[in-house]
């Protein structure tokens, strides 16, 4: 997505080595520092408060975290920036059930979709088993890679609505 957007301002709770487009800039809340929970909510609303004083931003996206979304929701709904949760896992808890009060559309890998959530199946990255041994069935990865394609463009396509601004800005 980084080549299609302006920025992407990324939140994360720790962070360790990565390369990424020089339009990408992350930020920790300080977990791998040691910081207390307390303090990383503190820190997650100071860097939510900085990426909003940028400038306008278009979407919200986040990945495997509904209590960013339960704390950033109240802020960017008076904003009318739309929030995107992507989640993998069956649990709902209280947490989660707000995170779903919050998001304009949800992706999960299971259950039914209705009109916010959109089921994708689990999502593989098929170059990882590209270092395998030939006996590795063959069916097993051409099944993986479909899977993976299909999901890809199903999320591209439900996210398309808000790509196609000129040079969008993401959190």
């Amino acid at each position: 997505i980084a080549q299609e957007v302006e920025s992407v301002d990324v939140i994360t709770v720790r962070i360790g080595r990565y390369d990424l487009p020089s339009n990408v800039i992350v930020h920790s809340v300080g977990r791998e520092a040691g910081i207390g929970k307390i303090a990383s909510v503190i820190s997650f609303y100071r860097l939510l408060f900085a990426a909003l004083r940028r400038g306008h931003i278009d979407l919200c996206f986040s990945h495997m975290n509904p209590l960013f979304v339960v704390l950033a929701g109240p802020i960017l709904s008076t904003r009318h920036i739309r929030t995107v949760l992507w989640r993998a896992h069956r649990t709902r808890s209280i947490i989660t059930r707000l995170a779903y009060f919050f998001s304009w559309r949800i992706f999960v890998n299971y259950g039914l979709s209705d009109s916010r959530t959109i089921v994708t199946g689990q999502m593989v990255d098929i170059d990882l088993f590209k270092s395998l041994p030939n006996e590795f069935d063959t069916k097993i990865l051409n099944n993986i890679a479909l899977l993976y394609n299909l999901n890809v463009r199903t999320i591209r396509r439900h996210l398309d609505v808000e790509l196609t601004k000129s040079k969008p800005r993401i959190i």
